[in-house]
């Protein structure tokens, strides 16, 4: 019996491997169905489970014939529904395969079917180029001859333009070299007498030069020199002046509407910026005011800019009198007594000769032209900056500050110590030796502060020793 039901096994386990072979014939030709094949491959395996299941009750049965028997039974009776199944499976399975590869067949058709109308398209497409290439080349021939046409008929204009051109450079050129020979003449004669008047003119300022000289070294001197209290007093009320004029203009103002179109430099601005108030404004607009008042007047300083073009002469000819050595380079000589004695002499004499009728002395002539000139210049400068900024300033008023600031800038230079108005430009550092009034906090100031907007001008002993008459009226940058 053993044996028999060992044959049997060997029998199930050779057809095992037949379906084992159908399996893997059943995979290589149904590859896109793997899935599928999966799910018999999962049945097949339970099926090899049931097999040993039941091997081991044959082999726990082996005293029990009867029951092996009956267990036989009901794995063949197993074993054939299982194969119906699987048989019934692989069927659908290749008909699946079936229906896969016609599918297959019309994406293949499909395929040609679109290489072909590919191709017809490339040929069309190819056909248009070259249509289109002939097309091209023609076009560009015939700009070609057009603009070779264009330019043979430029090239022959122009050289007859040329030609014409060249016809009336000539004739020209006849013309002005005929004027030049006849200018010439004249030329000649007018040099001659402009070099004759020229060097009277020079003799006329040459003798008067000896004679100041040869007064200030014979003469003693009678010029008693002003206080500096005096000079003070004069300062501060020209001061006053300015800011009663700037006053006036911003008393209709108020301080939520500054309305005006500002101009002036940028740091100034930036200052208005951040403090748009009247009294910021009125502080801007002193020292605009001023600003130009020491540009006409007090820049060259000691009395020189009043008497305007002038006096550059004479601060040229201070320079090179005392200069060490004589005919040194441009710069004031060291103060001392003659030098200071002979600006300060020249000064007032050119002050008093502004009072007198100079007409009958040609130098004096041009002092009081050169004066009247820097004078009104001075006024028109000052009224047409505040009309940039909207206000309009009361001409005799702008007159009558100009006038005091002339003759201060007289007195100044008609002293015998030289003084001169300081007014510090913004980004200048405070010095540890001049005091300033600040009129913007009123607290002390530090070495390291740094002026955001002069006022008004301060006065100033050059020495030595140097000495701060009259404080400076500034801001301190606060950021």
């Amino acid at each position: 019996m053993q044996k028999l039901i060992s044959k049997e096994v060997r029998g199930l386990a050779k057809e095992k491997e037949e379906l084992e072979l159908m399996l893997r014939e059943t995979k290589y030709h149904l590859g896109i169905q793997t899935q599928k094949l999966q799910t018999s491959e999962s049945r097949r395996s339970r099926f090899e489970e049931e097999m040993l299941l039941l091997q081991e009750d044959l082999r726990n049965e082996r005293h029990a014939h009867s029951d092996i028997t009956e267990g036989y039974r009901r794995l063949d009776a197993t074993f054939g529904q299982r194969m119906n199944d699987w048989e019934h499976e692989k069927n659908i399975q290749l008909n699946r395969s079936r229906d896969l590869e016609k599918r297959n067949a019309e994406l293949t058709q499909e395929r040609d079917d679109l290489q072909v109308r590919i191709r017809a398209m490339e040929v069309s497409c190819e056909e248009e180029m070259h249509r289109m290439e002939t097309a091209h080349n023609k076009a560009l021939q015939y700009i070609e001859d057009k603009y070779t046409q264009r330019l043979s008929s430029t090239e022959e204009a122009h050289a007859r333009k040329i030609g014409e051109l060249n016809a009336s450079h000539a004739r020209e050129i006849a013309k002005i070299e005929e004027l030049h020979t006849l200018d010439l003449t004249d030329s000649d004669d007018q040099h001659k007498k402009e070099m004759e008047r020229r060097k009277n003119e020079v003799q006329l300022l040459e003798d008067e030069r000896k004679d100041l000289r040869a007064a200030l070294i014979s003469n003693p001197n009678r010029f008693q020199s002003l206080p500096d209290s005096v000079i003070k007093y004069k300062l501060n009320e020209l001061i006053k002046d300015v800011k009663d004029t700037v006053r006036a203009l911003t008393q209709n103002n108020r301080e939520t509407d500054i309305g005006f179109s500002r101009v002036g430099p940028e740091q100034l601005m930036a200052f208005l910026d951040r403090s748009p108030r009247i009294m910021h404004l009125r502080g801007f607009l002193e020292s605009q005011f001023w600003n130009m008042l020491i540009k006409k007047f007090f820049s060259p300083p000691f009395g020189f800019a009043a008497m305007g073009s002038y006096g550059l002469k004479l601060e040229a000819l201070y320079c090179e009198l005392f200069a060490t050595p004589p005919h040194a380079e441009y710069s004031y000589p060291g103060p001392d007594n003659v030098t200071e004695r002979w600006r300060s002499m020249t000064i007032e004499v050119v002050r008093q000769s502004l009072s007198q009728d100079s007409g009958k002395h040609k130098a004096g002539s041009e002092v009081l032209q050169s004066h009247e000139r820097q004078h009104l210049d001075a006024c028109r400068t000052i009224i047409q900056s505040f009309q940039q900024m909207s206000f309009d300033l009361d001409s005799d008023g702008v007159s009558r500050i100009v006038d005091k600031a002339s003759a201060l800038a007289f007195d100044l230079g008609a002293q015998q110590s030289r003084l001169a108005l300081i007014l510090p430009k913004p980004g200048d550092m405070v010095s540890s030796t001049t005091s300033f009034y600040v009129n913007k906090s009123g607290g002390r100031i530090a070495a390291e502060d740094v002026i955001e907007l002069a006022v008004s001008p301060g006065l100033r002993k050059m020495g030595p020793p140097q000495q701060d008459l009259l404080p400076t009226s500034v801001y301190l940058r606060t950021v």
